[in-house]
Parts: structure tokens; sequence; C-alpha cells
């Protein structure tokens, strides 16, 4: 779950603690900070990404249901 990843590994790149001061950092200079846990897929380890804040932004659909349009750094845009 999430908050063991937060305390042992959040990804294959960042200590716990190295990811908390990302995240924070993301919020203070940006005023928001979005983290994203892909769907788990078998072979693949559990990971927390931080989504670049100012690439990412909230909508709703037509349904009222949350989504997350981010755009990644190849300039793919996703939905999540």
């Amino acid at each position: 779950n999430a908050a063991y990843l937060l305390t042992v590994s959040p990804n294959r790149w960042h200590t716990p603690l190295k990811f908390k001061r990302l995240r924070m950092r993301w919020l203070l200079t940006w005023g928001a900070s979005y983290v994203w846990q892909p769907p788990m897929r078998p072979g693949r380890r559990r990971e927390l990404f931080i989504l670049p804040s100012n690439r990412t932004r909230p909508l709703f659909d037509l349904d009222g249901n949350l989504w997350y349009e981010t755009t990644f750094a190849n300039g793919q845009k996703e939905y999540l």
C-alpha cells in the first residue's frame, strides 16, 4: 500500500526522505503536489511517482468523476 511505500521505498530512484522533500518542493513552488501510483501489473513493482504540478490539472467528466490530465516529458497526454 501507499503508506508502506512511503516508509520503505517509494520508487526505484528515491529514498523515502528524498521523495517527501521533492514532493514538498513541488507543493511550495507550484502550489500543488500530485502523487500517482500506476496500476499493478504482474512482474512489476509497486511504485509512487510525483507528477509535475505545472503539467497536471484536475478535470471533471460529464458524470462528475475526477480525472487528472497530465503531460509527460515526451509530450504524451494521459488521463489518470
